[in-house]
């Protein structure tokens, strides 16, 4: 979901035991005769898109599981009574196959996690009361599926497609710290058919853009609704600068983290952005004031 929302499309990996859920795009070889393969993710959004207003309402996300998040977030833009997700969470400490190993300054805990559907589905590790200091996660059975070192807390840790109900998986997790009493294992499963009709109720409206430099982009919105928000995939910055059709357009702040701006009527808008930084202004009038007297200067020196 987070790969849709954020308009990931591709990844590029050597990793063989890449598990996101996606089809192959193209495979090559690396100047390091290093098999390379691309995937595509077929339900990437584009730059920005219009949701509805009502997501504004979405205030405080911190108390809040990655499951509530994620159905939250969807539900504001699709009002249904769907289910996007649904989450299981794992306390390791309450299973009789979780075995672990204390170390000066590390410990080890390995554990069996079932997965119950075969539908699309992410692990994660839950929020403790601090962030855990994660030294490497393997994830799989006899061999290695997948491994990560990480110095930080880890979230959506393995995403991948369920070949079956009722997998069993062992899962191995090494801390440079004990073992809080407060650790979990969270399974996300996601509703396939939700998200596709998702994905088809966000790109009806149609969104085109195109990068004019660095810091600057355009575009033309169309939706058929009034009361949306035009939604950007860039955190939210005092400096970004917008105008729709040519006039100056008044932000707003999304989910307490990304820019939107709104659109009061259905419509087509032509939008363009651009990143002014505070002061760039004030830089420039110095800059020319400076030349001025410069040039003064060498003037009356010709003189």
């Amino acid at each position: 979901f987070s790969d849709m929302f954020f308009g990931i499309k591709y990844f590029v990996t050597s990793d063989k035991n890449f598990i996101k859920p996606y089809e192959v795009y193209k495979t090559f070889e690396n100047t390091y005769n290093q098999k390379i393969t691309v995937y595509k993710n077929p339900y990437a959004l584009p730059f920005a898109f219009p949701v509805n207003g009502s997501i504004s309402e979405i205030k405080e996300l911190k108390d809040l599981t990655l499951g509530e998040v994620y159905n939250k977030l969807a539900q504001s833009i699709l009002p249904q009574n769907t289910i996007y997700f649904s989450e299981d969470k794992i306390n390791p400490r309450l299973s009789k196959e979780t075995f672990y190993y204390v170390m000066p300054y590390s410990s080890l805990i390995t554990t069996l996690l079932p997965i119950k559907k075969s539908s699309n589905y992410c692990i994660s590790l839950s929020e403790t009361d601090k962030p855990l200091l994660v030294s490497r996660l393997v994830f799989g059975e006899k061999k290695t599926l997948w491994e990560q070192e990480s110095n930080e807390n880890l979230f959506n840790v393995v995403c991948q497609k369920g070949e079956k109900q009722d997998e069993e998986y062992i899962v191995s997790l090494l801390l440079n710290e004990e073992i809080p009493n407060s650790l979990e294992f969270s399974v996300l499963y996601e509703n396939e058919e939700g998200i596709k009709k998702l994905y088809e109720h966000i790109t009806k409206s149609k969104s085109d853009w195109k990068q004019i430099s660095p810091s600057s982009f355009e575009g033309t919105v169309t939706t058929d609704e009034d009361n949306q928000i035009l939604l950007f995939t860039l955190p939210y910055e005092e400096d970004w600068k917008i105008k729709i059709n040519g006039e100056k357009a008044e932000k707003t702040k999304v989910l307490n983290a990304l820019l939107g701006v709104p659109l009061s009527k259905q419509g087509t808008y032509k939008i363009q952005i651009y990143y002014c930084p505070r002061g760039l202004n004030l830089g420039i009038l110095v800059s020319i004031i400076g030349l001025i007297i410069l040039m003064v200067l060498i003037r009356k020196k010709e003189l």
